[in-house]
């Protein structure tokens, strides 16, 4: 679940979700600064939420949720009296968080995903949050009880096609598809292609705690597969290696 850290109740209750729940929890939607981000993170939210999206904005003295990309596993102090950094002894090693990252070229600039990427590369999580219109053609569509226009967006740079809320040029989440997130994060960071496809499967399975089981071709995994192009298209899908079809899709 994602939880913004700075509303009250929330940093309290993340420990009860992570280790009685199982719940796992991701910072986002938030405002909230680097300090309350670092505290979320070492009570165990271990995730951030569509990157750079809908968050207080990086500033070099208060770098807010996205300064959790240059956070060290261990914690580093100035000793004044040898002049050096020494590792704070009182605070236990937390795993770097993991981030997501919608890669259509609109949401995040491609060289904003590059400085991410190339700041923590494990990290990375391609996600779309895509809308019903993905895979659909241009039109009126709607978001709960909103009215999104996708199309040709002639009010924004570069004139994308994306889906903005009727009659303004706010995004309305995108109609990106996960492959297409690969091939983008190909280009944009110049990453090998087995580190774009472990940014779609084996990233957000290690964040899950399932990487057992998803996100591997590994023996006794549970033989979800895709089967790609050399150009990286989608050729074909198995589900628990059974080849999936409009038959057997939901069963």
């Amino acid at each position: 679940m994602t939880a913004a850290p700075e509303v009250n109740g929330v940093l309290e209750t993340i420990p009860s979700l992570v280790d009685s729940c199982k719940i796992g929890v991701s910072l986002g939607h938030s405002a909230a600064t680097h300090d309350v981000a670092r505290q979320a993170h070492r009570n165990g939210a271990k995730m951030i939420t569509h990157l750079f999206n809908a968050m207080t904005c990086f500033h070099h003295r208060d770098p807010g949720i996205v300064g959790l990309l240059g956070a060290a596993e261990k914690e580093h102090c100035f000793n004044v009296d040898t002049g050096s950094l020494t590792t704070d002894t009182y605070t236990p090693q937390v795993a770097r968080s993991f981030y997501g990252l919608i890669c259509d070229g609109i949401h995040v600039h491609p060289n904003t995903v590059k400085i991410a990427y190339n700041s923590h590369p494990a990290g990375a999580i391609l996600v779309t949050d895509a809308m019903g219109a993905m895979g659909l053609p241009d039109g009126e569509y709607k978001l709960g009880n909103m009215s999104v226009d996708v199309g040709l967006q002639k009010g924004m740079a570069g004139c994308p096609r994306a889906a903005v809320i009727q009659g303004t040029h706010t995004l309305a989440g995108s109609i990106v598809t996960l492959i297409e997130c690969v091939r983008n994060f190909m280009e944009y960071t110049q990453c090998p292609l087995v580190e774009a496809l472990e940014a779609a499967s084996l990233h957000p399975a290690q964040m899950l705690g399932i990487a057992d089981r998803k996100g591997t071709l590994k023996y006794g995994a549970d033989a979800d597969i895709i089967i790609l192009t050399d150009s990286l298209q989608v050729e074909s899908v198995f589900v628990r290696g059974e080849l999936a079809t409009p038959e057997t899709v939901g069963r």
